[in-house]
């Protein structure tokens, strides 16, 4: 073969072949993860605890931002307007959420020697039945969303390789990387590829608003097309999934965060954290990362203009940009990027719950006095199992679009922080409380999420959280009073956080504005500005409001990491 011939070659096949290079580097990744690892449960899941700030937040935010988040939200503002754009919200409270609820988890996953969200709630409410309820929650909800993952990276690499390599053959080779890397360093193999992949989410995210605004003339040439050609797409959407467009909005400000904060990929976070600064730091760091939205809020928008009658599914109109309008490597690239972003997510899934099967079921129930090296290989083979039944749903299973499998699975996931919030600053708790609020809201979201008889306020996974926390708080209280003691009296102080008199004025003042921006960010003015018509530069005022919020929102964060939120400066990390 001549040289030119083989520069043919490769030309042609540019994008295979950075598609194939970018699958090959987790490998090596995982190879040098093992040469750190150790033969101990605590490596292997939870990588000895030593997570620091960087790590911790690379890992989190690769986690957190899924196919959902660059596939599901590039969608969203291509048919439904701005309503995504409240993930500049829910991103910065899920932050502010890790750090509240996260430091004091965190101190007592130390003290207590947590290592699954099985654990907290065992030491909390000595109830199996609740231990079983919340397996079969993490466990059921999460291999829909790890198979959504794999389908949507699947297919984005089918047609950038134009069907050489089909959506099957694809994830099915993601599936095998991801398990041999997992297998080489665990927790810790999953952070280093993880702080490669987030590199990569940030900048393709940005990096394809940039390309797309420009093909169509620009931010407010496109809005001012926009509203000639397609106003509907400047506005909330009036009902979504038989939910008032407004209160959709707000339901995924709660929603969202919430529901995040209690899937087991971040409980293992939590607890894998070294210093508890790490959660001081997060709130900034993932409010500051929310800038990515900006990119597919401009892309999306400019899809309008470039695609308005694109006839697939609405989950991939970004990956037939891509292919359409970009050079091959530029298109690669990208690609590559959003396949971060569901691999992201998998990986941290497939280890996340093969350490609650293994420990939670199969060490617990079957075999006790299990030595740590058969433990560890229990786990390797509960991570292939979780991966072949993922794989069996892609084919056999008839999954929804990245959107909605994402929203509920969060919608069920969330009944969990009920039990949670309960289990670390509720005196009053109890098991059969904890049990009967979960149940109760389970079944309300479930029974509103198949049955509608009317257009609901609120999304039915807060119709049943409202449900769950009202039955939780006022049974524990009235079973209280008949029993004078309680769980939480019965077991060793809980860790406090020491705030600093100096520190009390302002800190209040931070949580006020903290609140006020939240409040004026989901509530009613949301509508009226939404009906409002009004823009500058052509840009609504919707968005430029809530970013204007988001803004604000950084700043807060960042003066909050600089107070510690009012905590002493020493640090007892024992």
């Amino acid at each position: 073969m001549s040289i030119s011939a083989l520069f043919d070659m490769i030309q042609n096949n540019i994008s295979l072949i950075i598609i194939l290079i970018f699958a090959g580097v987790p490998l090596l990744i995982g190879s040098t993860a093992a040469n750190r690892s150790v033969s101990t449960i605590s490596d292997f899941f939870l990588c000895n605890r030593s997570l620091g700030t960087a790590l911790s937040f690379c890992t989190i935010y690769a986690t957190w931002w899924s196919s959902f988040a660059f596939l599901g939200s590039t969608s969203s503002f291509y048919t439904q307007g701005p309503l995504y754009w409240i993930a500049l919200g829910w991103n910065v409270l899920f932050g502010i959420l890790f750090c509240v609820f996260g430091k004091p988890l965190w101190q007592q996953s130390r003290l207590r020697n947590y290592r699954t969200p099985v654990d907290f709630f065992h030491d909390k409410y000595h109830s199996r039945p609740l231990d079983i309820a919340a397996i079969l929650l993490m466990v059921g909800l999460s291999i829909p969303y790890i198979s959504v993952q794999f389908l949507g990276g699947g297919i984005i690499i089918e047609m950038a390789t134009n069907g050489l390599i089909p959506w099957r053959i694809s994830a099915l080779l993601f599936f095998m990387i991801m398990i041999l890397y997992i297998w080489s360093g665990g927790l810790r193999a999953i952070a280093w590829t993880d702080t490669l992949y987030s590199i990569m989410i940030f900048s393709g995210m940005l990096l394809i608003g940039i390309l797309f605004i420009h093909m169509t003339g620009g931010v407010g040439e496109t809005f001012s097309e926009l509203a000639k050609a397609h106003p509907e797409n400047l506005h909330l959407p009036a009902v979504v999934d038989g939910t008032l467009g407004a209160g959709f909005w707000f339901s995924l400000l709660v929603i969202m965060p919430l529901g995040e904060l209690m899937m087991p990929q971040i409980w293992i976070r939590t607890y894998a954290v070294k210093k508890s600064r790490t959660f001081d730091a997060m709130p900034f760091l993932l409010s500051i990362a929310t800038l990515a939205y900006l990119g597919t809020m401009l892309a999306g928008n400019a899809a309008v203009m470039l695609e308005p009658n694109y006839p697939g599914a609405s989950d991939y109109i970004l990956p037939a940009m891509l292919i359409k309008y970009l050079p091959p490597v530029l298109m690669a690239f990208i690609i590559c990027c959003t396949a971060a972003a569901c691999l992201s997510t998998a990986n941290s899934q497939l280890h996340s719950i093969s350490e609650i099967l293994t420990l939670d079921i199969y060490k617990t129930y079957f075999y006790r006095k299990a030595p740590e090296k058969h433990l560890i290989l229990a786990a390797k083979g509960f991570i292939l199992l979780i991966a072949m039944l993922a794989y069996l749903l892609l084919l056999f299973g008839n999954l929804s679009t990245i959107f909605q499998t994402a929203f509920l699975a969060f919608s069920g996931i969330i009944q969990l922080a009920v039990p949670a919030v309960g289990g670390l600053f509720w005196k009053k708790r109890d098991a059969r409380s904890a049990l009967s609020g979960l149940l109760f809201g389970l079944a309300v979201t479930f029974l509103f999420s198949l049955w509608q008889p009317f257009v609901l306020p609120v999304s039915p996974g807060l119709i049943g959280l409202i449900c769950n926390a009202c039955l939780y708080f006022g049974m524990s209280m009235y079973r209280s009073r008949k029993a004078k003691g309680s769980i939480a009296e019965e077991r060793m102080p809980e860790p406090k956080a020491e705030i600093e008199p100096s520190k009390q004025k302002n800190l209040k003042t931070l949580w006020i504005a903290i609140i006020a921006s939240f409040v004026l960010m989901g509530g009613p003015l949301i509508i009226l500005l939404d009906h409002s018509h009004l823009n500058i530069a052509h840009i609504p005022i919707l968005y430029l409001f809530v970013f204007a919020l988001w803004i604000a929102l950084c700043v807060l964060t960042f003066i909050g990491w600089r107070m510690r939120w009012g905590e002493k400066s020493e640090d007892a990390e024992k």
